[in-house]
């Protein structure tokens, strides 16, 4: 049979509303995000003219396909489809990782182009909407595991740098 409590999170541990219980009723970060994992794809093609800058044709995808909500407890995210989700759809540790704020008019070679703007300017020089800040989560060897994008519209200005100092400021906690 069909159990209603075990679907409204108020009796799992993972849930929004049970993190915040446990934490004082305030988590130290929280948002709709979205969430890329793994560096783009690049060809041979393209890592061998990556130096020239000439075409630099990149990997994008919308918005609302990776949007999610993720919740800092600690030194992991956890990732939720929905704000009201009784459990995330994964956690990403990051106490290993470092975040950094993307530079929209520098974009990393490996990142995702994030809802792009109408192409203004040359020729594959897509650049992610002007709402959206990123950030990307590296490991020691500087290669991103994971992209982290907040729409500025759904959220606040320097949501990105709130997300990073949050990071850096439960990293440093943590050594």
């Amino acid at each position: 049979g069909c159990d209603r409590n075990n679907n409204d999170g108020k009796n799992n541990k993972s849930s929004l509303e049970a993190l915040r219980s446990a934490h004082g009723g305030k988590l130290p970060f929280e948002a709709p995000a979205g969430i890329i994992v793994g560096p783009a794809d690049k060809n041979s093609f393209q890592k061998l003219v990556k130096p020239f800058r000439i075409f630099n044709e990149r990997a994008f995808v919308s918005y609302g396909e990776i949007r999610r909500y993720i919740a800092m407890v600690d030194t992991n995210l956890f990732v939720y489809a929905e704000k009201s989700d009784p459990t995330p759809l994964y956690t990403i540790p990051f106490s290993d990782l470092i975040a950094s704020k993307e530079d929209p008019n520098r974009p990393d070679f490996y990142s995702h182009t994030v809802s792009p703007e109408a192409n203004v300017g040359l020729p594959f020089s897509n650049k992610t909407k002007g709402c959206l800040d990123t950030v990307l989560l590296r490991d020691s060897s500087m290669k991103i595991l994971y992209q982290i994008v907040f729409d500025r519209l759904e959220t606040e200005e320097g949501i990105a740098d709130i997300f990073v100092s949050a990071v850096d400021s439960k990293r440093e906690r943590k050594r």
